[in-house]
């Protein structure tokens, strides 16, 4: 059985494009269609194939896949070999992600590139979900490269890892979920009606029956009744159904409509901070602990993504404090440690208790759950939302 490739990858139907080398009258580039792949005893797939549009009786071409570690009696023969399956181009860089361009969706890639990559119709290309604005995943794209490889397609690697500006990835985040909020807002729309004209349909056939009418096993009009019952169910079905689909689309029409004013959020955008310098010092360490001595082609990659993702991280945690320093001054509270002492009470939401201690970045106060328990919590500062100072008369809100 062959090593280097897989018969599920030559699957009869398979319309490829091809290079071929051969003395006969097979040279050059083709586009043919696998009509039968079999496996041969010296390591080798043999594909019959045809030309799109010919027949498949009596025009077939008998070809061999060689496997890597080729194959002396098939290069002997002089026949038709297949050189390459075609020309595929891995390209990623920062702004646009990974994309994968050269293959169709169904072109025998796809089940070697599935499930890491995925085909967008409106790329007209192959992609890697949430690749944008991030480091390249070596491990993915090496993965599909090796396994693309191993079946004779011809793969070119780009990689690209400088960052765009925070800002403007920030700008596109806003643009596509306005996008996805007037989709999803027009196809529930378009939901709703249909969902009320099968509500209707169904209340039209019900009105025409008389309340609790049963059928009349045997009559004239048993044929037409149970028939306005199947009607009258079939819409009734298909308005539950078309009813869920606008609900569903309906929210995700109001969370995308949201998304803005969740990522401006200033609660929200100080534990982001916080959560982007940590990655920053795992970041560092890493690179303090692993950069050392002569590096690799993998080492040297991994060390310019990672400074790279310093440069990006950056930029974007100036842009989130440059939003919140806007925001304070606008007259939005940021609490800290000098708004509180012991004894406040601070309320998170609609749940309130006492501070019992005044901490760098947290506040310590009795448990949350009640007086009845002995023990303390701590809760950060971006939590609180109000202030109660005893012998105030009007509480200070966030």
């Amino acid at each position: 059985m062959p090593s280097a490739h897989t018969l599920p990858a030559w699957r009869r139907g398979y319309t490829m494009r091809v290079v071929c080398d051969d003395t006969a009258n097979l040279r050059g580039e083709h586009e043919l269609t696998v009509e039968e792949a079999q496996p041969l005893d010296c390591g080798c797939i043999r594909l019959v194939t045809t030309r799109p549009g010919e027949p498949t009786t009596g025009r077939s071409r008998d070809m061999h896949v060689i496997d890597t570690a080729a194959c002396a009696v098939h290069e002997e023969t002089g026949g038709p070999v297949l050189v390459s399956r075609g020309s595929l181009t891995i390209r990623h860089t920062r702004p646009e992600g990974t994309v994968l361009t050269g293959a169709s969706r169904r072109g025998g890639a796809d089940m070697i590139l599935k499930p890491d990559f995925r085909f967008s119709r409106t790329l007209g290309a192959w992609y890697i979900q949430g690749s944008r604005d991030r480091a390249a995943d070596l491990w993915k794209i090496g993965k599909a490269v090796t396994a693309l490889r191993a079946s004779l397609w011809t793969v070119a690697i780009e990689i690209d890892e400088t960052p765009r500006a925070f800002t403007e990835a920030e700008g596109e985040r806003y643009d596509r979920a306005e996008e996805r909020a007037t989709y999803h807002d027009d196809v529930a729309g378009r939901a709703v009606g249909r969902s009320d004209a099968r509500w209707n349909a169904a209340r039209q056939i019900r009105d025409r029956m008389p309340p609790g009418q049963p059928v009349l096993a045997g009559h004239h009009s048993e044929g037409k009744h149970r028939r306005d019952l199947a009607r009258a169910d079939s819409h009734e079905r298909a308005f539950v159904e078309e009813a869920g689909r606008a609900d569903y689309h309906a929210n995700r029409a109001q969370a995308a409509a949201r998304y803005e004013t969740g990522r401006k959020d200033v609660p929200t955008t100080l534990r982001r901070i916080k959560e982007l310098k940590a990655r920053v010092g795992r970041i560092e360490r890493n690179l303090a602990g692993r950069i050392i001595g002569p590096l690799t082609w993998e080492e040297t990659a991994w060390r310019d993504a990672r400074q790279a993702d310093l440069v990006q991280l950056a930029d974007e945690i100036a842009h989130w404090e440059k939003h919140v320093a806007e925001r304070e001054a606008a007259g939005e509270k940021v609490w800290g440690p000098p708004d509180f002492q012991a004894g406040d009470i601070v309320y998170l939401g609609v749940i309130s208790t006492t501070v019992v201690r005044v901490n760098a970045k947290s506040l310590t106060v009795k448990a949350l759950i009640g007086d009845h328990v002995n023990w303390n919590d701590r809760i950060p500062y971006d939590k609180v939302t109000r202030r109660v100072r005893p012998g105030d008369t009007r509480p200070e809100a966030g």
